[in-house]
């Protein structure tokens, strides 16, 4: 194997940062689980500073003997830098005498920062994973700085390589395990670098769908790795931490792979002992409990996706860390059309209890971005306090997302044909998504340039992401206005596939390849210049129709009408909007007793607000708890089983009159032993129960109730006080604790 480690070389002397909130989603859908027959794998590559492009990387023929480069991992734009890999990544002053590639000859495929699908229609989809082991770049500065190549070196490499899925993963873990593996983090300082020293791919073929898993070893110097197969019927989702369980050496290749030195690492590190039976590699090799300060972090989102694919199956979003109770893989109640993937992956948990458009936190317009814990622009907390403190939901569909794919492999069409991903740049809730093919002579223009150096309008990145910060600003009357866009642009996309992909089919089975693939090409062009056009024209259009407050309702009238947006009645109620004139009655009342505006009336006043501040917000919790309380006793009472119907009068004899006219016994049997399931599955206790969790519950609510009181009481209280002592009487407060305690 030829291969040659390219310390920067493309990039000169530049610093490697290392970004900390790359995390991203994977979704795999086998062929079985698709309502076309194709299989998927979805990328949202989620990461704050990274390089938003994509570029086509021709298919190629290599002299014997030449060499293939092993480029250092970097995120951030500039990606890479260089001649061969497609327009995208050139430069002019590029030193030309890179080495080259080991193969004779290397396959044509779309990439970002990762392979996404190849021409042999080989897709990818990325996940980093949390592992106990880490390693960095030999040449580095670090203990463990001795590995040689990453995951996304490794994906374009089986993208250049590989027929099918499973080749892709052999190459790979072959190649990781001879040069060591590292990760996207390798500072043993930070605890980044654990969470992000492991990884998962989807991969997938027209026929198979796997997943794929690795680390470094104990050694920093090779690797280990296990792939699991997908089954035909299912669909099975990655999301920052390893989901494949127990791996049986037995097992047939058709089923799982794995590196042959496993279980002599899992045992040499005390992770494993063979008397405790299978092997889990989630277990031995993923990040501990500990170690992962908001382990929601990814097992919400594995629920929310098999939740989405299979409602029926009704599994808890509430599991451990290591995702105990979620399986594998599920078989969706229905097969899932590209578009339903693709609202998978734009998904924040609408019409769960996690919904991120609901709630304080939401704002009043209904924003579902939450920002990453960190130290905060005006220094008032750490990153650390803040991971230590809590935790906002962490959904699929996200802000900081680079760009998005879904690719598409269909064995029932010629691979010029079926090797198609679509593409939303930008977080897919305010973009859109459109057809790429791999055969098309390049990935459209503007989808390849642009960066987050600054603003061009050239880059379809920031025609989306221009409308999607607008879009936050006011999204519960905005977003509507996105989704009819992304509806209408999509609609049209999709309908018009069958027609064009039969059409290019058509041509290249009479021998007219070429007129296949500039009609291919020209359906990308098109479909990405008419996104680009369309989200410009629609940020003109959120400019004037949400601004100030105000909405222009009537954009053809002769008349500009403008209607305000105000405030939900909940968030005024939560910020103290309805206390504003108690607020300035007892702080006139103060000013007047103390018969000047001085330090001390100052921080009374600052005191009296604060106070009608945390009984506006606890009368906000309030209500919303009695709102749950009601629901829960609702349906609480709906999951009270029956008397058995067998205990009730005049049954259980088997005589003609339990059953009604029938006479039968064996029928009054199946009468009951149907009632019996009905009310079973319903039921989750008996009436003895339902008084004892009713009983729990008011006492809890004495609890709640009285903590709100006294909390309410207290601040007014010690007021009353201090105000006595410094002004010598207690009037004042006396009507600060009326008017507001």
């Amino acid at each position: 194997m030829q291969l040659v480690l390219v310390l920067g070389a493309a990039l000169g002397a530049v610093n490697l940062l290392q970004s900390s909130e790359a995390a991203c989603t994977s979704i795999a859908v086998g062929k079985l689980a698709s309502s076309d027959g194709s299989t998927m794998a979805t990328h949202n590559a989620d990461c704050l500073d990274c390089d938003f492009r994509l570029g086509k990387v021709p298919a190629a023929d290599w002299p014997e003997g030449s060499m293939r480069p092993i480029m250092k991992y970097r995120a951030q734009y500039p990606r890479t830098v260089t001649e061969d890999r497609g327009s995208t990544w050139t430069a002019d002053n590029l030193d030309a005498n890179l080495p080259q590639r080991a193969v004779l000859h290397t396959f044509a495929s779309i990439e970002g920062l990762y392979g996404v699908i190849n021409e042999k229609q080989v897709g990818i989809g990325e996940s980093t994973c949390g592992s106990r082991f880490f390693a960095g770049p030999i040449g580095d500065d670090c203990t463990m700085c001795t590995a040689k190549i990453e995951i996304s070196e490794l994906s374009r490499i089986a993208m250049e390589r590989a027929s099918s899925a499973r080749e892709a993963i052999q190459i790979m873990g072959d190649m990781a395990v001879e040069l060591g593996f590292y990760g996207s983090e390798w500072d043993p300082t930070d605890l980044f670098t654990y969470l992000e020293a492991g990884e998962s791919l989807t991969v997938t073929d027209p026929d198979e769908v796997w997943i794929f898993h690795i680390s470094s070893d104990d050694t920093a110097t090779s690797a280990v790795w296990v792939a699991q197969r997908v089954p035909d019927g299912h669909v099975s989702v990655v999301a920052n931490q390893f989901i494949i369980r127990a791996v049986d050496p037995e097992a047939s290749p058709d089923d799982m792979m794995f590196s042959a030195n496993l279980w002599d690492v899992a045992q040499r590190a005390g992770l494993w002992d063979p008397e405790q039976g299978m092997l889990d590699f989630t277990e031995a090799f993923a990040v501990r409990p500990k170690d992962q300060p908001h382990y929601a972090y990814s097992t919400r989102r594995v629920w929310r996706v098999l939740d989405m694919a299979a409602p029926s199956l009704n599994l808890s979003p509430y599991v451990d860390t290591m995702g105990d109770g979620l399986p594998f893989s599920v078989a969706p109640d229905a097969p899932l059309s590209p578009r339903a993937v693709l609202a998978m992956a734009r998904d924040h948990y609408e019409g769960t209890p996690f919904d991120l458009s609901k709630g304080l936190a939401a704002g009043p317009y209904g924003d579902v971005d939450r920002y990453d814990p960190g130290t905060s622009a005006d220094g008032s907390i750490t990153g650390a306090e803040a991971l230590e403190a809590g935790y906002f939901e962490r959904s699929i569909g996200l802000f900081r997302t680079a760009y998005s794919v879904v690719t598409q492999s269909r064995r029932a069409l010629p691979d010029a044909v079926g090797a198609l991903v679509w593409v939303a740049q930008y977080k897919g809730s305010a973009s859109t998504y459109v057809p790429m093919y791999v055969a098309a002579d390049d990935v459209p223009a503007a989808y390849r340039c642009g960066s987050l150096f600054a603003y061009t309008k050239d880059a379809a990145y920031w025609a989306f992401s221009t409308v999607g910060n607008w879009m936050s600003k006011y999204r519960k009357y905005s977003h509507p206005d996105v989704a009819a866009l992304q509806d209408e642009l999509e609609a049209a996309l999709f309908s018009a596939q069958p027609d064009v992909e039969g059409r290019a089919a058509d041509m290249i089975q009479e021998g007219k390849t070429e007129d296949a693939l500039s009609l291919l090409t020209e359906t990308v062009n098109a479909a990405a210049q008419r996104a680009v056009n369309a989200f410009h024209a629609l940020f003109e259009t959120f400019l004037a129709r949400y601004h100030d407050g105000y909405i222009m309702k009537t954009p053809e009238a002769e008349t500009i009408q403008m209607t305000k947006i105000f405030y939900p009645k909940a968030w005024l109620q939560a910020v103290g909007y309805y206390q504003t004139r108690l607020v300035d009655a007892v702080a006139t009342s103060i000013v007047d007793s103390a018969g000047a505006y001085d330090d001390l009336a100052k921080a009374e006043i600052a005191l009296v607000q604060a106070q009608v501040a945390l009984e506006a917000t606890m009368d906000y919790a309030m209500a919303e708890y009695s709102k749950a309380r009601a629901e829960y006793l609702k349906i609480s009472a709906s999951h009270i089983d029956p008397p058995d119907p067998a205990a009730l009068p005049g049954a259980g004899d088997g005589d003609a009159d339990d059953v009604g006219d029938s006479g039968d016994d064996a029928t009054a049997a199946a009468e009951k032993k149907k009632m019996g399931k009905k009310h079973g599955k319903k039921g989750r206790h008996d009436t003895a129960t339902a008084d004892a969790k009713l009983a729990r519950l008011e006492a809890y609510d004495e609890v709640v109730r009285g903590s709100v009181g006294a909390s309410l009481a207290a601040l007014p209280a010690a007021a009353a006080a201090q105000q006595q002592q410094q002004r010598g009487g207690g009037s004042l407060m006396s009507l600060v604790v009326a008017l507001v305690g």
